[in-house]
């Protein structure tokens, strides 16, 4: 044991502080900065994914925000309509005996109604005359901006020179949402 009890030089002494300082920065770039650069970079992914998925979100709000302002101009120039639950035929059927009992005559068809994810489709066929063009536009302007969503498709009308009577068939969807409502063997898909 000889060997430990002798002096260490100068060149062991330099040789065992840059062994000591090369393990000092070895154990500070393992186990500080790589973890630390990881964990940034990590971060900074992460924040760009926030940054992305607020942008989608600042997109959404200002569409509904746009939407929020053409529902109130509806609203604010008396057209508001609603997509009543799943069967409402009853509510609709009121609602078209009132606007045509401005024609001489009409009948209503309703054909069995169609089913698309939560929205179901509900055609009509309506034949009605009236004594005049005015009545029959006003008619059809007030299935539209009643309160129930409708659509209003295949117009045809025809017009009597002789009396001014307007006869028109037009096919009308309304909508109505599953949301609230049960389904039946009349909804078909």
């Amino acid at each position: 044991m000889e060997f430990l009890t002798d002096e260490i030089n100068r060149t062991e002494k330099a040789l065992i502080v840059f062994l000591s300082l090369l393990l000092a920065g070895l154990c500070y770039y393992q186990f500080l900065y790589r973890p630390t650069t990881r964990e940034i970079e990590r971060l900074e992914s992460q924040q760009t994914a926030m940054t992305m998925e607020l942008a989608q979100v600042q997109q959404r709000l200002a569409q509904l925000k746009k939407m929020q302002a053409e529902l109130d101009e509806l609203g604010r120039i008396g057209y508001t309509s609603r997509m009543p639950s799943y069967n409402s035929i009853e509510e609709e059927t009121t609602f078209l005996n009132d606007i045509l009992t401005a024609a001489e005559q009409y009948s209503i068809s309703f054909s069995n109604p169609t089913r698309k994810d939560n929205q179901v489709r509900r055609n009509v066929t309506l034949r009605f005359t009236t004594n005049g063009y005015e009545p029959a536009r006003d008619i059809l302007r007030n299935l539209t901006r009643g309160d129930f969503r409708c659509l209003l498709g295949d117009l045809r009308y025809s017009r009597n020179n002789n009396n001014g009577v307007t006869s028109v068939n037009v096919n009308a969807t309304f909508f109505e949402a599953m949301a609230g409502g049960v389904m039946d063997s009349n909804l078909s898909r």
